[in-house]
């Protein structure tokens, strides 16, 4: 089996350089964008197994992004974050849109592992 390239998008540096360096220590393919319109920008122009986006960003939002994420890569997995409740508005809109699996920040890293593990294995993820 090929090695998952997975693209990492949240506009928080501190969150999206830890994640990228406990995928790439994982040893996953890894590419990091700090918001929606970059990650879009990078999906069309690579294929990422799995995609772990924020929901709430400035310039275009998780949502925003994950539509336009399954328009050019319908096979991508999306995994989105948030550190807002379920009861946000951009979460409802996220899970009425069909998102596969929410993790809410703060998260264990063992939790986000086993969820990209899920995805990898394309184990049907609940959210």
């Amino acid at each position: 089996m090929e090695t998952p390239s997975i693209l990492v998008v949240d506009d928080e540096p501190g969150i999206l350089e830890t994640v990228y360096d406990i995928l790439d220590i994982k040893g996953y393919k890894v590419a990091m964008a700090e918001n929606g319109a970059k990650g879009v920008a990078l999906v069309s122009k690579q294929y990422f197994d799995i995609v772990l986006i924020d929901i709430v960003m400035p310039e275009m939002n998780g949502v925003e992004a994950y539509n336009h994420i399954k328009r050019i890569s319908p096979d991508t997995r999306v995994i989105m974050m948030t550190g807002y409740g379920s009861d946000h508005p951009l979460v409802k809109s996220a899970l009425k849109s069909g998102v596969e699996r929410l993790l809410h920040k703060p998260f264990e890293i063992k939790n986000m592992l086993g969820v990209i593990d899920e995805a990898v294995n394309h184990a049907p993820m609940l959210v």
